[in-house]
C-alpha cells in the first residue's frame, strides 16, 4: 500500500482576541510586529534568531527587562488547526484503487510569553476530539477519539540565571536532548522515525515531552548544552524511584546557531530505568509507584546540522541499548532445532 498525504497548509492560527494569520505563536508576532519569517525560516522551523529567542525564554536578547509582560498586553492564546486534502492510492498485482478525501486535523490551545524579566511560561493544551476528524472511526469507538486530550507542554523558563550561560525550564516540556525538534519538523504527520522507534518491554519514548527540570545555556564560544533530569514517562505518572538523566551537547562555527546560519555538531545521551515490576507496594494519591526490579537503558548519538545559502542538511546517528531483561523476543541459540 502506498499513502500519499498532500498537505494544503494551515488554515487557522487565530488569536483569541486579535486575529492574525501566522506560522507560529501569533501573539509573539502581535507583541513585536514581525512576521513570521523573522523566526521561523519555513513552516515550524526556527531559523537562528528564533532559536535564540527560545533559548532566552521567549525574550529577544539584550532587551530583558525591556520586554512588555502578558500582564500589559492582550491575553498571549492562540488556535491552531490544519486542514488537507489527503489521496491514497491502493496498487497489487490484481488491483489498483485509490481515494481522496478533505480532511480536519485536531485542535492546539497555545500561549507563552513573558511574565517577568526572566520568568516566562509556554502552555499547550489539546482538547479530545471525537468528530470532525481524520480518524475513520470517528466518535462511534468512544475508547479510542481521534485526538486524546493532553497537556502537551506546561512549563516555566527562568532564564540568565547566570547571562546566558543558566537558564532553567521546569514542568513538562520538549527536552534538550533532542538535537531536532520533533514538534518544528517540516512532515506534520511523519514524525522523525528514529524518535518514535519502540523496543519490548520499554514505554520509554523518546519523541515524548517529559516532567522533569532541565538546565540550558550557550557561550559566546559557540558552545551549548543542556542536562535535565525527569520522570522519564511522557505526561504519565512515575513508576519507579530512580529518575532519568539526559546531556546534550554542540559546538557551532562560524556566525549563527546551526539552524540557518552556521555549521553545528554534537553529542547527546539520555540514561534511564524502566521497573519489570508493577504496582509497587507503595502507590501514592497521585498514581506514582515504586516499581522494582528496575532495569537500565540508554540512547546516545552524533548530529549534525550544516549550512550552504539556502541549503540546510540535518545529520542524526543514535544508538539504543535496553537491558536484555528488557527484550521478550525469543533466543535465538533456541531456534537451531526448527526448520
Amino acid at each position: 500500500m502506498k499513502k500519499l498525504s498532500i498537505f494544503i497548509g494551515l488554515v487557522l492560527i487565530a488569536s483569541f482576541f486579535f486575529p492574525l494569520s501566522s506560522k507560529a505563536i501569533p501573539a509573539f508576532a502581535k507583541k513585536y510586529g514581525f512576521n513570521c519569517n523573522m523566526c521561523h525560516t519555513g513552516y515550524t522551523k526556527l531559523n537562528d534568531f528564533g532559536q535564540r529567542f527560545r533559548d532566552n525564554g521567549y525574550q529577544i536578547p539584550g532587551q530583558e527587562g525591556g520586554e512588555k509582560t502578558i500582564f500589559e498586553t492582550a491575553p498571549p492564546i492562540a488556535l491552531r488547526t490544519t486542514t488537507g486534502i489527503t489521496a491514497y492510492n491502493i496498487k497489487t498485482e490484481s488491483l489498483s484503487r485509490s481515494t481522496t478525501g478533505f480532511n480536519l486535523f485536531g485542535l492546539d490551545l497555545l500561549a507563552a510569553g513573558v511574565m517577568h524579566k526572566n520568568i516566562s511560561f509556554l502552555m499547550i493544551y489539546t482538547p479530545r476530539i471525537d468528530i470532525p476528524t481524520a480518524d475513520y472511526r470517528g466518535s462511534s469507538d468512544t475508547s479510542m477519539p481521534a485526538q486524546l486530550a493532553s497537556l502537551e507542554s506546561a512549563s516555566l523558563v527562568f532564564s540568565n540565571l547566570i547571562q546566558d550561560a543558566v537558564n532553567i525550564r521546569v514542568g513538562r516540556f520538549e527536552p534538550a536532548y533532542h538535537p531536532f525538534s520533533s514538534k518544528r519538523n517540516y512532515y506534520i504527520f511523519e514524525p522523525y522515525e528514529v524518535y518514535t522507534f519502540p523496543t519490548p518491554n520499554n514505554s520509554f519514548n523518546f519523541d515524548d515531552n517529559q516532567i522533569g527540570i532541565e538546565a540550558t545555556g550557550h557561550l559566546r564560544s559557540g558552545f551549548k548544552y543542556g542536562l535535565g533530569v525527569v520522570n522519564g514517562n511522557g505526561g504519565s505518572p512515575d513508576l519507579n524511584t530512580s529518575k532519568d538523566f539526559y546531556v546534550n551537547l554542540s559546538q557551532t562555527f562560524d556566525k549563527g546557531d546551526g539552524q540557518s546560519a552556521g555549521q553545528r555538531i554534537g553529542a547527546f545521551g539520555y540514561f534511564g530505568w524502566q521497573p519489570l515490576t508493577l504496582p509497587g507496594n507503595v502507590i501514592s494519591p497521585t498514581g506514582e509507584t515504586n516499581g522494582a526490579d528496575n532495569k537500565p537503558f540508554y540512547r546516545a548519538g552524533v548530529n549534525g546540522s550544516f549550512n550552504y545559502e539556502m541549503f540546510n542538511l540535518g545529520v542524526l546517528v543514535m544508538k539504543g541499548v535496553d537491558d536484555k531483561s528488557l527484550n521478550n523476543l525469543v533466543d535465538l541459540p533456541n531456534l537451531t532445532g526448527l526448520a
